[in-house]
């Protein structure tokens, strides 16, 4: 349980009705967990965009000629062996 949750049960039962409808108010709008479904979603979407760069990299560099292969390896570093 967070604090926030702690501080709201130990002087809940103390406060006016408009306090605790603003207590909970505030409770839910800090809240830092992320609810399964919108994370699920997040993850597919950041899933399907990593894939779909994959292929337009790999697209790219089946386009390029073997001399312009051969340049961009040296440009970045790699060895040709």
């Amino acid at each position: 349980m967070t604090q926030q949750l702690k501080d709201l049960f130990d002087s809940f039962t103390d406060m006016s009705v408009e306090d605790q409808f603003k207590k909970i108010k505030e409770v839910r709008d800090t809240r830092s967990i992320e609810r399964p479904a919108v994370a699920q979603r997040r993850r597919k979407k950041e899933h399907q965009t990593s894939t779909k760069k994959k292929e337009q990299a790999k697209q790219m560099l089946m386009n390029l000629s073997p001399e312009e292969r051969e340049a961009l390896i040296k440009k970045l570093g790699g060895s040709n062996g």
